[in-house]
């Protein structure tokens, strides 16, 4: 599929890092417990080898088989808890893990091939179609154990059992098959769920930002201006805000055309956000009207901001010389100061809006000056 590799990953390596920062932690925990729970069973399936094989030869080669496999395990649980692990190193110890799983399946076939039957498969080919359904989310490593111990599953039936060719035939076509089928249920199902993940991410933006302006939606920053408030209360650190409205929109509009006052309102918006720090928030609340949210600044440092934006929009030159209106800003600026809520804030800031606006406009008035 477009966009993807061949391992079901996304080709852009940063949205690939920005899925797995989202959703790794809890791929780490599922694959923690699938180690604690794939080590602790082949380590028990170790006391019924005894029973079966007694102390000897056989069983010491079982024993050494599934300790290995342990082993791996316990290391891919380590890898899966370090935070820092690289992902690569988890995928190569995830893949030994698998790859020895299904070998010491085997492994069994080739110690007790007294006793094996056709019917022993399908033990195999249920951890093949773990791997694939339940496992990684990547493919390389289930298609190389499910591939590779597939292939040491049937050479241990063709060379250590008795089985006829028929029943070698039938065993090998259930793991083509099982293989097959897992390959491609593993890579749909992981871009599915990637497609999913930056699908869902899209309309949370789109539900969060303002289509045309491409600034927080009122809602947004209204939630977010109310968290940023209240932090500022608790820890009575400055909170300042702005009310900046587009003086004369409406003439803009009459005289331009809606399009260039589509234009005007995008290259306004860029503006603030340009002229803001990485830690502020801009939003549209109106048709013409924006608020911008300063945590950490005190009304003497609001008024700098709020001049540099004025100004800014003043000289602002467009692009397309048809484009010859002259867009001017006000802007209302209001501190926190033993204020109870955000809503007597903005209300503050709006007034100062009004002052300017009544002062002549294009320009900045604070609350209480």
């Amino acid at each position: 599929m477009k966009g993807f590799n061949w391992n079901s990953e996304f080709v852009d390596r940063e949205k690939e890092k920005l899925f797995f920062d989202e959703n790794g932690q809890q791929i780490n925990r599922r694959m923690q417990y699938v180690c604690c729970i794939t080590g602790i069973a082949y380590l028990l399936a170790a006391i019924a080898d005894y029973y079966e094989l007694g102390a000897g030869t056989g069983f010491y080669t079982m024993l050494g088989g599934r300790l290995v496999m342990a082993s791996f395990a316990v290391i891919t649980f380590f890898l899966f808890i370090i935070q820092s692990c690289n992902i690569r190193l988890r995928k190569i110890f995830l893949c030994l893990l698998m790859s020895s799983t299904i070998l010491c399946e085997a492994l069994e076939v080739c110690v007790k091939s007294y006793n094996f039957t056709s019917a022993g498969a399908p033990i195999a080919l249920f951890i093949i179609l773990t791997f694939y359904l339940f496992l990684p989310p990547w493919v390389y490593p289930s298609l190389i154990a499910g591939c590779g111990g597939g292939l040491a599953f049937i050479c241990a039936v063709l060379f250590a059992t008795e089985s006829g060719l028929d029943a070698s035939i039938v065993i090998t076509l259930c793991f083509m098959l099982a293989n097959a089928f897992g390959i491609y249920f593993l890579y749909s199902f992981n871009v599915t769920k990637r497609s999913d993940f930056f699908a869902h991410l899209e309309l949370k933006r789109k539900a969060d930002f303002d289509d045309l302006t491409q600034v927080f939606c009122r809602r947004k920053i209204m939630e977010l201006g109310q968290r940023y408030f209240s932090l500022a209360k608790r820890y009575e650190t400055p909170f300042s805000t702005l009310i900046l409205d587009i003086d004369h929109f409406k003439e803009i509009n009459d005289s331009f055309g809606h399009q260039t006052g589509d234009r005007v309102l995008r290259d306004v918006a860029g503006i603030f956000r340009n002229e803001v720090r990485e830690g502020d928030l801009v939003g549209r609340i109106g048709g013409e009207e924006f608020v911008v949210f300063l945590p950490n600044t005190n009304a003497v440092q609001a008024a700098v901001v709020a001049d540099r934006i004025c100004r800014s929009v003043e000289s602002y030159q467009y692009p397309e010389p048809e484009i010859g209106v002259r867009v001017t800003i006000s802007i209302g600026s209001a501190e926190l100061i033993d204020l109870s809520d955000l809503h007597t804030l903005l209300k503050n800031a709006d007034s100062a809006l009004y002052k300017a606006k009544d002062n002549g406009r294009n320009q900045v008035c604070w609350y209480g000056a």
